[in-house]
């Protein structure tokens, strides 16, 4: 009798700890989570449709769109000066970014400066845009913006643009946005512009626990995981998002991409004030975006690619390494050029000569394949 109550017992301990650990685990406190909660897009700068304002000797227009879900998009028609009925580029902003950070900003105006029409939108969640949970990074929701904004540039702008010659520009993770949407558009697009684009999910979770500053090492890269997963069962509970920072050194908790602090310090120090922004951006993200990111690799849909497409690759850069690029500019199926820069990855955003020469290259890109 005595046994069969310790073996009891036991197991009743064992149990215990288990369930202990897990709640830990999944509930636990966590100090790699920046703030619990969303927050409203009406807490940042405000937008009034229809709103047109004079830029670069043309003009840029406030217009919302529909989603495919209902909500309502927010995007800037930038117009050039003197030009008629000109091609127009539909663009949108890379991992966790917005159109007024000021990267896809300045290449829509330099694109501008040089006679096209820009289509240039915010996602689900992100800006002005409605969404629920903001800067939620979801892929499959971003490819399902574009799609939504190329329909609503045919439908709607055929008067403002040439909706007969439309090209698409992404950058790091909606570089890879833009090749997926291309896959399925066939010959409807005259030119894709891909900057150094996200590429292979896969490659980058193989980086996860090599060491520093590859990858996070052992211990960043467990409290990482935990981190990902105490979101995910909030989300599964219906609790309020934990959000993390979208891009950090690593030194101040956990960050969806880790990078040196120099680079930090010397890019990301640049962005407006939150409260100058549209919807309140801020540097964070719910963790849950990991998840929804999943195994999202859009190198397995540029083979489907007819449409022309030039790619800029980075040189220095490990967020999206050039060799990944090269691969996929051979798996296309339609014509491709390539550009290749002697630089990092926020080379491209931040360097005047690197986002100039960039600028200049892929706008004459544009205007070839717009005659």
């Amino acid at each position: 009798m005595s046994s069969s109550i310790d073996v009891f017992t036991i197991a009743a301990g064992c149990g215990t700890i288990v369930v202990g650990g897990l709640t830990w685990l999944l509930l636990g406190p966590n100090r790699d989570i920046t703030r619990y909660g969303t927050w409203k897009k009406t807490d940042g700068a405000a937008v009034r449709e229809g709103a047109i304002t004079k830029l670069n000797g043309g003009t840029r227009k406030d217009i919302m769109f529909p989603s495919a879900k209902g909500d309502q998009c927010h995007a800037w028609l930038y117009q050039p000066p003197d030009a008629k009925h000109p091609p127009v580029i539909v663009m949108a902003g890379g991992f966790g970014a917005q159109k007024d950070l000021g990267v896809m900003e300045q290449y829509a105006l330099k694109f501008q400066a040089s006679g096209l029409a820009v289509f240039l939108f915010d996602y689900r969640g992100f800006g002005y845009s409605d969404g629920a949970v903001r800067n939620l990074i979801d892929p499959e929701g971003h490819v399902e913006d574009f799609k939504s904004a190329l329909k609503y540039v045919r439908s709607n702008l055929s008067k403002e643009v040439n909706t007969h010659k439309i090209g698409l520009f992404g950058t790091s993770f909606s570089g890879g946005h833009i090749l997926v949407v291309s896959s399925e558009e066939g010959n409807n697009l005259q030119a894709v512009v891909s900057l150094v684009p996200h590429l292979d999910q896969s490659a980058a979770k193989s980086r996860l626990f090599k060491p520093p500053p590859i990858g996070r090492g052992l211990i960043g890269g467990l409290r990482f995981l935990r981190t990902v997963w105490q979101d995910r069962t909030r989300e599964v509970l219906g609790l309020p998002p934990a959000y993390v920072r979208i891009t950090g050194t690593g030194e101040d908790g956990v960050a969806l991409i880790q990078i040196p602090p120099f680079i930090f310090d010397k890019y990301f120090t640049k962005f407006p004030p939150s409260e100058k922004l549209l919807g309140h951006w801020m540097n964070l993200a719910p963790a849950r975006s990991v998840n929804y990111c999943g195994d999202y690799s859009p190198i397995n849909y540029v083979s489907k690619v007819t449409a022309p497409v030039m790619f800029v690759a980075a040189e220095k850069d490990v967020i999206c390494p050039p060799e990944f690029i090269r691969k996929a500019q051979k798996m296309c199926s339609g014509e491709t050029e390539m550009m290749v820069r002697d630089c990092g990855h926020m080379d491209l955003y931040f360097d005047e000569d690197h986002l100039a020469g960039c600028a200049e290259a892929t706008s004459d890109f544009f205007h070839r394949k717009f005659k």
